[in-house]
């Protein structure tokens, strides 16, 4: 992955990017197949718009997170490596309230960063990982040595990506420069990770793709909070959820209300379920079937049970 090493000012990538057509080209080469979206008149490479949540909560933060956990959790007081999960947690727990923290991990067991068999990456909802983020920079300063060079370049690795994250904010001067400069400085660090320690543990800084979509991310001069996914994301999570009830006090009945009145959204007739006036189709596998309620409970929208295809 030549590329996704390449993560400093003089990265190849950077001054010579692809035109358009060399994209749909290589698309081709790779795959043999370009989506026919693709070749509309109207999309070019400019229409597109990468995703925070993805790339950097569940892609880069939980990638460091997660290899930053397995580094720090053997330093904290224990018999075995729950017991010092456990400590570590109670640390945590301590950030939480300190901070008024909203989106809060309920334990932090090994699993939950130490997979058997793949690399090292913190288990969790974007919304939680991010909250942890200026917690690993604040430990970081706390228990790892600077005069230890790994623990040195974790530490400049959680700084960084904490700065990074602080550019997201909507009152920051300068977030453009601020997280293009601190973005790379994060991806130099885990780069030297990778480089020291994964020879010794294969499963330790793995570099992926989503590193050099990160880099994209920090630098092309957009505000990655005009165009991020949290509040679909929230509501496909409360879709899928109400899919898999059945029955009890959280029925589905009462969460899509509480859906549609804080989306404020009208779910489309499509597919096959367009010919049934009842129904909306779910992928053509689940549908909402509309039924009508008090004017009191939902006044301003359609209310709908998920049962199976009609």
């Amino acid at each position: 992955m030549p590329q996704v090493r390449q993560v400093d000012s003089a990265a190849t990538w950077r001054a010579q990017p692809l035109s358009y057509c060399e994209c749909l080209l290589r698309i081709q080469r790779n795959s043999g197949y370009i989506c026919p979206l693709l070749t509309a008149l109207w999309v070019t490479n400019h229409i597109f718009r990468m995703d925070w949540l993805h790339i950097s909560d569940l892609g880069i933060a939980a990638d460091f997170l997660g290899n930053f956990f397995h580094v720090v959790t053997p330093m904290f007081p224990g018999a075995t490596q729950k017991d010092r999960c456990a400590a570590c947690f109670n640390e945590i727990q301590a950030f939480y309230e300190e901070e008024d923290v909203q989106d809060r991990f309920d334990s932090l067991p090994p699993t939950f960063f130490e997979p058997k068999d793949s690399a090292y990456k913190l288990r969790g909802s974007a919304a939680k990982i991010r909250a942890l983020v200026p917690f690993a920079d604040r430990l970081a300063k706390e228990m790892l040595d600077i005069n230890d060079p790994v623990h040195a370049t974790i530490r400049q690795a959680a700084f960084h990506l904490h700065e990074t994250y602080k550019a997201l904010s909507a009152t920051h001067p300068n977030p453009c420069a601020h997280m293009r400069e601190h973005g790379m400085k994060f991806a130099v660090q885990y780069v030297s990770l990778h480089d020291h320690v994964n020879a010794f543990d294969d499963k330790a800084w793995r570099i992926k793709p989503k590193l050099h979509l990160f880099l994209h991310i920090t630098s092309d001069n957009s505000l990655p909070r005009l165009v991020w996914t949290y509040r679909d994301e929230d509501f496909g999570g409360s879709v899928a959820r109400m899919s898999r009830r059945r029955g009890g006090l959280l029925k589905c009945s009462s969460t899509s209300s509480i859906c549609l009145e804080t989306c404020k959204i009208c779910l489309l007739y499509t597919s096959d379920a367009a010919d049934d006036p009842l129904c909306v189709d779910l992928s053509g596998r689940r549908t909402f079937k509309h039924i009508t309620l008090p004017p009191t409970h939902v006044p301003l929208y359609s209310h709908y049970l998920l049962h199976n295809s009609c």
